[in-house]
């Protein structure tokens, strides 16, 4: 606050400015803590699983020779 003060800025609005700054940055840092959060509950609704979806594949049977 002293280099606002020696600007001529009342002390009272550079109070003002640095609460405000310090607020900005704190919600900025939870806004952050959210999404970082959040990423992982999305990532586990979206994967897919086999169980989910049918197999098209074709059984395959191993060729035995009449030896």
């Amino acid at each position: 606050m002293g280099a606002m003060t020696a600007l001529s800025v009342p002390a009272a609005r550079a109070d003002l400015i640095s609460r405000l700054a310090f607020a900005g940055v704190l919600e900025a840092v939870a806004s952050f803590a959210w999404l970082f959060a959040l990423r992982g509950s999305l990532v586990t609704e979206i994967a897919v699983t086999p169980a989910t979806h049918g197999n098209h594949a074709e059984m395959v049977m191993p060729v035995m020779t009449g030896e």
